[in-house]
C-alpha cells in the first residue's frame, strides 16, 4: 500500500478548534527519522550529561584540594632538606670534636660515611619542574628513608664518641695529679747518693719534707689496695686509681683508712711522719704506672709542692 499525503489534526484544550496538517510523503521520513534521533539522545546521552554536570563541582573541589596537597608535600619535602643540612651542620661539629679530642673511631664502617652529605633523593630532584603527587610521595619516602638511616647513624657515633668521654673522664679522675701535700721537695725521681751512705741507689718516688702530721691527700679517686709495715718505709699505704695507676705513701705517722675503702681526689688519707729508715719527717710518695714506678712530677701541676693545700678535704 502507498500513500501520498499525511493529514496531522491538532486539537485545541477545548476541543472545539481543530486544525488540520496536511504532509507530503516526502516529508514524513525525515521528520520521522529526527523524531527518532531526538528521541534517542534525550534517552541516551542527556541523563550522562546531566550527571556530569552535576558532577563538575565536586571534581572542581578535588583538584583544588589535589593541588593543595600536591604544595603540602612539596613544603614537607623542603622542610627535609633543610633538616638534612641541619644533620650536615651537625656531622660537621661531630667530627671538629673527634679531632679536638683525637678520637679515633675503632668502627672502619664509621669512618667511611663522611661528615657530610643530604640525602641524594632530595639533591637529584628537578624541583623547577612540575611535579605530580605521585611523584612527591615517592621522592618523600625516599628522602624520609635517607633521614632515617642519617639518624641511626648519627646515634651510633654519638654513642661512641660518649663512650670515649665517659672513658677519658674516668682516666683523668684515676691520674695522680694533685701534690699529696704540703712542704718542699727535698729529693727527686732517679739516681741519687743515698742519704745512709755512699752508694749510688734509684729512687723510686719523690720525697716532700714538711712538718710531723702534715695532711696527705688522696690524688685522684681510688681504693687502698694495702696498708702494710717494715723497718725501712715504716708505715706504707697503697691506693690504686685505675687505669694502670697506683700511688704508695712511706714513712707515715698515722694511716686514716682502711683496707678496701673508696678515696676521692683531695680526701685525707694520712699524716705525714718519721716512721721506718728515715733522716726526719717527710713524706715518700711514688706513682706507679702499669706496675712500673714513674716519676710523680710528670703528673702534679707544678715542679714544687704547694705552701698551702687548699684542695685537701676531711675525710668523714
Amino acid at each position: 500500500m502507498s500513500f501520498k499525503s499525511t493529514t496531522v489534526f491538532l486539537f485545541a484544550e477545548d476541543a472545539r478548534h481543530v486544525k488540520r496538517l496536511h504532509l507530503s510523503r516526502w516529508w514524513v521520513i525525515p521528520i520521522s527519522g529526527l523524531l527518532v534521533f531526538v528521541l534517542f539522545f534525550f534517552t541516551t546521552f542527556f541523563p550522562g550529561y546531566l550527571f556530569l554536570k552535576k558532577q563538575m563541582p565536586l571534581t572542581d573541589g578535588l583538584k583544588r584540594e589535589n593541588h593543595m596537597m600536591a604544595r603540602q608535600l612539596d613544603h614537607l619535602i623542603m622542610r627535609i632538606r633543610l633538616a638534612a643540612k641541619k644533620m650536615d651542620e651537625l656531622r660537621l661539629l661531630d667530627h671538629q670534636v673527634r679531632g679536638m679530642v683525637q678520637f679515633e673511631l675503632v668502627n672502619q664502617e664509621t669512618q667511611g660515611r663522611g661528615i657530610g652529605g643530604s640525602p641524594p633523593s632530595l639533591l637529584s630532584f628537578p624541583y623547577g619542574e612540575s611535579k605530580s603527587c605521585a611523584q612527591l610521595v615517592r621522592l618523600l619516602h625516599r628522602s624520609l628513608d635517607s633521614l632515617g638511616h642519617e639518624i641511626a647513624a648519627g646515634k651510633q657515633d654519638k654513642a661512641e664518641l660518649q663512650r670515649f668521654l665517659e672513658k677519658q673522664r674516668l682516666l683523668l679522675a684515676s691520674t695522680p695529679s694533685l701534690w699529696p701535700t704540703t712542704g718542699w721537695l727535698s729529693s727527686g725521681f732517679g739516681y741519687r747518693k743515698s742519704p745512709f751512705g755512699e752508694k749510688t741507689v734509684f729512687h723510686n718516688g719523690i720525697d716532700i719534707s714538711t712538718r710531723r702530721g702534715a695532711s696527705i691527700a688522696a690524688p685522684a679517686a681510688g681504693i687502698v689496695s694495702k696498708i702494710r709495715y717494715d723497718h725501712i718505709s715504716g708505715r706504707v699505704l697503697c691506693v690504686s686509681h685505675g687505669f694502670g695507676f697506683k700511688t704508695v705513701y712511706a714513712h707515715l705517722k698515722s694511716i686514716l683508712v682502711k683496707e678496701g675503702q673508696t678515696v676521692n681526689r683531695g680526701d685525707v688519707i694520712a699524716l705525714v711522719g718519721n716512721s721506718g729508715r728515715s733522716t726526719g719527717p717527710h713524706l715518700h710518695y711514688e706513682v706507679h704506672l702499669n706496675n712500673l714506678p714513674v716519676n710523680p712530677l710528670r703528673y702534679v701541676p707544678s715542679q714544687q709542692p704547694p705552701s698551702e693545700a687548699p684542695g685537701i678535704k676531711k675525710k668523714g
